[in-house]
């Protein structure tokens, strides 16, 4: 005959696995919100703009144009925007988001970069922005052209008071084959890879291929 449990057993059972009791006398599983994945840090590379992003002339988050009315830059427009979130999903307010790249060319305005390709004037090649109280940030640049040994990538900082900063690189989904060659970005986890990989989507407002890139901080 089937042994039937006492209520005292069924709720001694649910302590040890973590259960639940329902007044219907289900079990049902408890579950806790497992913590966000922190965003990997990855190298700034050698090419940190010099003065430093803050102390640069133009350092807006448009990074098309350096002033409203200037000729755009070269190459692709996209729209690069996200929320900054520690652990818990929660957003970061006042945190510094900086960020930094190559022309379409493949060149960065840096006096360490001897590649041959040509600088675009019109491009600001960097930019910063600061998150309100929903964590929110956004730039408009272009997609960077590559360079010999790495494929298109981003380079992002963020700082916030009472976290933990982090340097890593956005990567493009659509660029798959190339992502696949790059030390860099083949030296993250799978995981670490996908988180910073972004898919880029046509907006139905404006027509700019916009990427989502969320970045998650650790607690200092």
């Amino acid at each position: 005959m089937q042994e039937i449990l006492t209520r005292r057993q069924v709720l001694r059972a649910a302590g040890a696995v973590g259960l639940s009791v329902t007044t219907g006398g289900l079990l049902v599983a408890q579950t806790e919100k497992a913590p966000l994945r922190i965003t990997p840090s990855q190298t700034p590379g050698p090419f940190y703009p010099q003065p430093a992003i803050k102390d640069q002339k133009f350092h807006d988050t448009d990074l098309v144009r350096k002033m409203d009315k200037d000729v755009a830059a070269m190459g692709e427009e996209i729209k690069i925007d996200g929320v900054i979130r520690d652990v818990t999903g929660k957003p970061v307010e006042n945190a510094v988001v900086e960020i930094w790249q190559a022309c379409a060319s493949g060149r960065y305005n840096h006096a360490r970069d001897n590649n041959p390709a040509k600088l675009d004037d019109k491009f600001q090649y960097w930019g910063v922005g600061k998150t309100g109280e929903d964590g929110w940030y956004s730039f408009r640049t272009i997609r960077p052209g590559e360079y010999p040994g790495r494929t298109s990538h981003v380079h992002c900082r963020v700082l916030a008071p009472g976290f933990r900063g982090v340097v890593t690189q956005m990567y493009f989904a659509d660029r798959g084959a190339r992502n696949a060659r790059d030390f860099i970005y083949n030296s993250l986890s799978k995981p670490d890879r996908n988180a910073v990989t972004v898919e880029f989507a046509k907006a139905t407002d404006a027509k700019v291929p916009n990427g989502t890139f969320d970045l998650v901080l650790a607690a200092k």
